[in-house]
């Protein structure tokens, strides 16, 4: 589980109405600590549980349901009460734009569902930054109104850097190794190095879109993947995109032709760029 964390939480509400830490462990598993001095809280581990079912035609396929298990826990059991999530990181492209948005906009959005007669809502959470309620909009549940309070809960949670906000060190009572350590700083995470990452977190832009028929052109390993979409395009329209040539748009399947603004939500050439060959 090297790119994955843990969230914890037992049964209640903690300060503000958001979840209830574990009292050992706090909201989140630590499986790294410092080495010779302070232990990893634990060693989370994915098994995997697999059975088959049959389709109606005969076919049988097996699935695969993730088993979480919690080795070398250093202050005792996690309980029979415990509730655990298992996340991976976020992507954080175009984030900046929903940090822009007014809160008013989202709670008009919001009304409108319910003229809809739908129910949608937004997500009232805690911020520590202005110390009031506000629209919750980061993070897996939408439990931080602001990439700010998402970047410095991120850096107490993760790494253990304290912050203004988050002036205590990231440990239980139970956790005296941790405790006896001496802090970085007060606070560890200052304006100076809050503000850098702060600014490229909210200019961090979507990365341009590429057409598919630009994807022809390109080098061969985006080629081969252009070539592949149009395979599958063939097989599900049963309209080929011609190899050569340019004037190809007619011969592209027609929900293609009627929205020719629509392109693949990736850059082909950035995908190969970062090295997935």
């Amino acid at each position: 589980m090297q790119s994955m964390l843990v969230r914890l939480s037992i049964p209640g509400t903690g300060p503000h109405g958001g979840p209830n830490p574990h009292a050992a462990y706090g909201d989140q598993l630590q499986n790294e600590g410092i080495l010779g001095r302070v232990p990893p809280e634990g060693d989370p581990r994915l098994t995997w549980a697999t059975h088959t079912i049959a389709f109606a035609d005969g076919e049988i396929v097996s699935l695969r349901a993730p088993i979480l298990e919690f080795w070398h826990l250093s202050f005792g059991p996690l309980g029979a009460d415990v509730m655990t999530s298992a996340r991976v990181a976020p992507a954080i492209v175009g984030v900046g734009l929903l940090d822009a948005v007014a809160e008013r906009t989202v709670l008009a959005r919001a009304a409108m569902q319910r003229e809809l007669g739908l129910s949608g809502r937004a997500n009232l959470v805690w911020d520590l930054i202005d110390e009031r309620e506000a629209v919750g909009r980061f993070g897996r549940k939408a439990n931080q109104p602001s990439l700010k309070q998402q970047i410095v809960t991120a850096y107490h949670a993760d790494l253990g850097v304290t912050s203004r906000w988050f002036p205590e060190e990231n440990c239980t009572e139970v956790q005296i190794a941790c405790l006896q350590q001496k802090p970085g700083g007060y606070p560890e995470l200052p304006p100076a190095l809050l503000d850098p990452v702060l600014f490229y977190t909210q200019a961090l832009a979507v990365p341009a879109r590429v057409s598919l028929l630009h994807a022809l052109h390109a080098r061969p390993i985006v080629a081969l993947r252009a070539r592949l979409l149009k395979r599958a395009a063939i097989l599900s329209f049963g309209s080929a995109v011609p190899g050569a040539g340019h004037n190809r748009v007619g011969c592209l399947p027609s929900w293609v032709r009627a929205f020719p603004s629509l392109r693949p939500n990736y850059s082909f050439k950035r995908t190969a760029d970062v090295g997935l060959r």
